[in-house]
């Protein structure tokens, strides 16, 4: 622990804040922890204090924040930090295996060496032994990190730790990426660290090739969204400024995002959940965003937003295609970016005032909810309520159920995580979209079974939408994009093929051979999500698949699937595959030969 000293308005004052630093290590891990020039430093800069001087004052906002997934998005890998089970832990992988053991307070982590792995992925690569340092994520999965080949730098351990599937799952599985592609070779301090850390500093000295990286804080703490408070702790210390503040509300020296324009206060959640670049590459290496973005800024004095344009300029460069990432009218595929979406969307474009939609309309991060951190209001139509008065009645939803604004209007066309999620580009169900860059209407990720052109001429006659072009289709869109869709239309269609508002619009039935289909897609996550939502149906025995098996045993397990549906009754009466409702392994196999293999890497 250190004093660190503050500037006030009035005398001179002392704040308690924490730093780590090399002789704490020991204490961290034990005798046989990592080598403390490894280490991130963890130290507030001369204008931060971290989030421990918030708490006096703020309680109510410390332990909301506390509970949320933000705090632990990233920490050291010590102790109860360290999700997966005590133990060790063997996990086979094609480059060789992987062993886990926990053992003086953390994990250690025997593996391919990654760096030789990225080089040469065709060759045996040698064996290294290396402790795990810090770790990302305690939501869906978690993540290691262990010392790469230079100063300073970490990199990710080839296997996670996924909380759903309560096992270990190689890199390479967890994300959306072709199956015959290398493992990338991720670094910590430059890959993670701006929005799983708190201002973080990458620090990269190229003339050495070395890293001495610095963060506030690890995870997204107080000051990601209030800003450096070490002016407003240093203020408030004397009790005369907290009385004197009590009287006029007013905060001295802090940014409070809800008191921010719309579009300001929206942007403090778009460092982080948008894909963007630096304005400054080099300025980024050395500093990241820590010195060229303070909340309240303007991100685009930072940085710049991407979108398809962007992507396919001279000049910009990311680590997927435009493919990948959009689809083709520019609508974020990606979960985790909503600020993509929302940027979007009429609602931020064309709203004034307190009508322009922002991200504190529905969310909050001080609430009772960590998981999506949602208003109570906007988990029904309450947000959408605030402009659109009476909107959700049946005279303009035509629905007599499932009357949620967004089911409709952010229907889940987005991927991450092993799941659909919900777009954040607020527009209206469209054909015409939907013929022209492949991104599917709502409508039809509940009407599974119905084609476009039913949708069409649903939207027409119940809404007025004019037929601007009229479809041709005698399959089921869903049924389409399943089967002859890219990677991130069939693992999308797939998260949506059982969930209730499907089920509830056309039964249980049909989906079964197309997700028994998709059991033996090239792509892991596809797999898993079938998989998935067939146990979760209690259509599958969890122990009876494994989306990392062998090619015959996803054969198997998808024919006995096959053949067990063949024998139960069917309606007859959707255009599933063809107008009679005719849907059999030989019509799922002809539908695959037109399946869109187009590399597709989404690495959320």
């Amino acid at each position: 622990m250190v004093l660190w000293a503050t500037p006030r308005t009035r005398g001179r004052g002392w704040l308690l804040v924490s730093m780590i630093t090399a002789p704490a290590v020991a204490l961290l891990w034990g005798a046989e922890g990592p080598d403390s020039s490894t280490l991130p430093r963890v130290r507030p800069t001369g204008a931060t204090v971290t989030s421990g001087a918030c708490k006096a004052c703020h309680p109510a906002e410390y332990a909301s924040w506390s509970h949320s997934y933000h705090r632990t998005m990233t920490r050291f890998a010590r102790g109860a930090n360290i999700l997966a089970p005590y133990g060790r832990h063997e996990v086979p992988l094609n480059s060789g295996g992987v062993i886990l053991e926990h053992a003086e307070n953390g994990l250690r982590i025997t593996m391919p060496d990654p760096v030789a792995l990225a080089l040469s992925p065709a060759v045996p690569v040698p064996t290294i032994s290396e402790q795990a340092i810090l770790t990302t994520g305690s939501h869906h999965y978690q993540a290691y990190w262990v010392a790469g080949a230079r100063k300073g730098e970490l990199r990710a351990a080839p296997v996670v730790w996924h909380l759903e599937a309560e096992r270990f799952i190689p890199r390479h599985d967890v994300f959306l990426q072709p199956p015959d592609s290398p493992d990338q070779l991720v670094r910590w301090n430059s890959n993670c660290l701006v929005c799983h850390s708190t201002l973080a500093e990458p620090r990269h000295d190229e003339a050495s090739d070395t890293f001495d990286t610095t963060v506030t804080e690890l995870g997204i703490a107080c000051e990601a969204c209030h800003g450096a408070a070490g002016l407003h702790a240093g203020y408030f210390a004397d009790p005369w400024a907290r009385w004197a503040a009590r009287e006029s509300g007013e905060a001295k020296y802090i940014t409070q995002p809800e008191k921010l324009s719309k579009a300001r206060s929206s942007e403090v959640c778009g460092q982080c959940h948008s894909y963007a670049l630096p304005k400054d590459e080099a300025e980024w290496w050395s500093s990241g965003y820590a010195r060229a973005y303070s909340p309240g800024a303007a991100l685009s004095d930072s940085r710049t937003v991407i979108d398809e344009a962007v992507l396919t300029s001279d000049g910009s460069t990311i680590e997927a295609s435009a493919e990948s990432l959009f689809w083709g009218d520019g609508t974020i595929r990606v979960g985790g970016r909503e600020f993509n979406g929302l940027s979007a969307s009429a609602c931020f474009l064309r709203g004034e005032g307190e009508s322009k939609l922002g991200c504190g309309d529905c969310h909050q991060l001080h609430g009772d909810d960590p998981v999506d951190q949602l208003k109570p209001k906007a988990r029904g139509n309450g947000a959408c309520n605030d402009c659109h008065v009476g909107f959700d009645q049946p005279q303009h939803t035509k629905h007599t159920e499932g009357t949620l604004c967004y089911s409709c209007h952010m229907p889940k066309v987005s991927y991450a995580l092993y799941a659909a999620q919900r777009s954040h580009r607020v527009d209206v169900p469209s054909v015409e979209v939907a013929l022209q860059t492949g991104r599917p209407p709502a409508c039809n990720l509940c009407h599974l079974d119905k084609t476009l052109a039913w949708t069409a001429a649903e939207l027409a006659k119940n809404w007025d939408v004019p037929l601007t072009a009229q479809p041709s289709d005698d399959i089921a869109l869903a049924v389409k994009l399943a089967l002859r869709g890219d990677a991130a239309s069939r693992v999308i269609v797939a998260d949506h093929l059982l969930s209730p508002e499907a089920v509830a619009a056309c039964g249980a039935d049909f989906q079964v051979p197309i997700l028994a289909t998709l059991l033996e897609d090239p792509y892991s996550a596809v797999r898993y999500v079938a998989g998935r939502e067939l146990t979760s149906a209690g259509l599958l025995e969890k122990t009876a698949y494994d989306f990392l098996g062998t090619a015959e045993h996803w054969r198997q397990v998808s024919a006995s699937l096959l053949a067990t549906w063949a024998k139960r009754s069917h309606r007859d009466d959707s255009a599933v595959l063809h107008p009679g409702g005719e849907l059999d392994a030989r019509a799922l196999a002809n539908e695959l030969k037109f399946r869109d293999d187009r590399p597709i890497w989404i690495a959320e």
